[in-house]
């Protein structure tokens, strides 16, 4: 079960990373927060590894709203955040798949429904 919270956490946390990028208000926070803390997630590492102004700007200190938008719209064009989506679909397979060796009961129900909610979040 431990295996299960921690691949359903990962996946959720990924996805939570993506809807930062694309925007959605469910995650309650503004969108481009990770990027203007320069937080280095998984998608913002591959960008910046792909594109000089979204490495630059990643590693700014002072960087405008309007350098943040466009930075935020470079990694959109990007084929990055389909490799992080695969990701978090994979946390969720691995979930998934850790409770198939669970005998039936309402906790293992209760996880299989927390990744269903994970699995919905995503866009």
């Amino acid at each position: 079960m431990g295996l299960c919270g921690f691949n359903i956490g990962m996946a959720f946390q990924i996805i939570d990373d993506i809807l930062d990028v694309e925007g959605d208000a469910r995650t309650g926070k503004p969108v481009g927060i990770d990027l203007r803390d320069g937080t280095p997630l998984y998608h913002w590492v591959l960008a910046a590894a792909e594109d000089a102004e979204v490495r630059r700007v990643f590693t700014a200190t002072d960087a405008t709203d309007s350098e943040i938008d466009a930075a935020l719209q470079r990694v959109r064009r990007l084929d990055v955040l389909s490799a992080v989506r695969r990701l978090a679909e994979d946390y969720t397979e691995r979930a998934r798949d850790t409770l198939e060796s669970l005998p039936y009961s309402a906790y293992r129900q209760a996880l299989a429904d927390i990744i269903a909610e994970v699995e919905e979040r995503r866009l």
